[in-house]
């Protein structure tokens, strides 16, 4: 099957995460748009050409790296196109999540749909669908079922039928549109297994101040390193604190961070790694330092945003914009990782205003980026769009990126 680069340039790919009851990443839903003024897709390209466009570039980068070992739920329109896109890619944990036909309750158009997931199912993949598959005559899709996936702001009556003729039918079900911690704990009391949403990454039970002790020596660190300190009183910091002086062992003693050579004191470590890489290790671990429900999710978020901004810093702007971009986009998130407000995380690092200006004021030369990397993360096509015009930067280009930011995300070893 021939796909054009033309075509694949006006595609944009995006992932949003499917989080169990303890808010582990569970698998994620793959989204794709293309370029257009709204939206729906462009004149003379339909949503299924969207989705061919989808498999393709997924068999061309490689769904692994995308998917980390997780399910990937991808959004197919099964009326009227045939399956030969599906031979590109390998069902193993592939849920296909079947689109209603345009006419709900055209007799022809349903019994086509459920004979392609049946081809479907017999060739491996998983199915769901939304709650269409509950109306009258939609028993035969229904039954083809993996998964049944509910508006989270369906009223409770309407959710608590479709939980009951899911689980009566041993479906699995995905709540979609879950904003906050409020609908996610309520949903879970229907016996929801599963929450789409991004109710994770909203900062809960905010505090005043910063009391992590393991944070607190973090941020002294980072201070330190920003004033280029002298490497003893670094190490005089260090060696407060066990489990980070290990962590420090284990980083330089693996992957070849080292350079070869067998690492065996702090003051060798320090000095072998250098402020910048040093700066950086240390930005990671300062967001990775959250415990509890959603940390998996929201970390993945952090460590992905600073390295998508970082790639296209080094794209559009310059090497030192590059680094700069890095720490925007890994603390922008800050408040989340901490649960504090953002200022107050902010104000405890030595910053310059060209870091804290795109977090704080939504300006400086880095907010474009940030503002399009969040656009990309909560699928508000109309902005990437528009943000990706204005800055010369092809969906091509922000695909690769992306892709290659969520790779490096998934090998990243801390010592850890």
């Amino acid at each position: 099957m021939e796909e054009t680069v033309e075509n694949q340039s006006n595609l944009f790919i995006a992932r949003q995460p499917i989080l169990d009851k303890v808010q582990n990443i569970f698998a994620y839903e793959l989204f794709s748009r293309s370029s257009g003024e709204s939206q729906a897709a462009p004149k003379g390209m339909s949503v299924s050409d969207d989705s061919e466009m989808m498999f393709n570039i997924l068999s061309t980068f490689g769904i692994e790296q995308l998917l980390d070992g997780k399910k990937a739920f991808l959004n197919c329109i099964l009326e009227g196109n045939n399956l030969d896109y599906f031979e590109l890619i390998k069902p193993k944990n592939i849920v296909i999540e079947v689109m209603p036909p345009e006419e709900l309750h055209n007799k022809d158009s349903i019994e086509e749909i459920k004979n392609k997931m049946t081809t479907l199912k017999n060739k491996g993949y998983e199915l769901a669908a939304g709650e269409f598959s509950l109306l009258d005559g939609y028993e035969n899709i229904f039954a083809l079922l993996d998964y049944l996936k509910v508006d989270g702001h369906n009223k409770p009556e309407k959710v608590a039928l479709a939980v009951k003729k899911a689980l009566a039918n041993k479906k699995k079900i995905v709540a979609e549109k879950v904003e906050t911690e409020e609908q996610f704990n309520y949903l879970k009391r229907f016996g929801i297994e599963f929450f789409q949403g991004y109710f994770f990454a909203k900062p809960t039970n905010v505090s005043a101040k910063i009391t992590s002790p393991a944070v607190s020596t973090i941020i002294r660190l980072i201070n330190l390193v920003l004033q280029e300190a002298d490497i003893k009183e670094l190490e005089k910091v260090l060696k407060t604190d066990p489990t980070l002086s290990f962590k420090l062992f284990r980083y330089m003693n693996s992957c070849g961070v080292g350079g070869g050579a067998k690492v065996e004191t702090l003051n060798q470590a320090l000095l072998m790694l250098g402020y910048k890489p040093l700066f950086k290790w240390l930005s990671i671990l300062f967001t990775t330092t959250k415990k509890g429900e959603g940390s998996d999710a929201i970390t993945k978020m952090a460590l992905i945003r600073a390295k998508f901004m970082e790639l296209l810093a080094n794209d559009c702007l310059s090497k030192k914009d590059a680094d700069q971009c890095f720490v925007v986009g890994m603390f922008s998130m800050l408040d989340v990782l901490l649960n504090v407000p953002i200022d107050v995380a902010l104000s405890s690092i030595d910053l310059n205003d060209s870091i804290k200006d795109p977090i704080l004021n939504k300006s400086g030369d880095y907010w474009p980026l940030l503002s399009l990397t969040v656009s990309i993360e909560v699928n508000d096509w109309i902005d990437v769009f528009a943000i990706a015009y204005q800055m010369k930067l092809s969906s091509m280009l922000i695909n690769e990126r992306y892709l290659q930011a969520i790779e490096w995300s998934n090998k990243l070893r801390l010592g850890s």
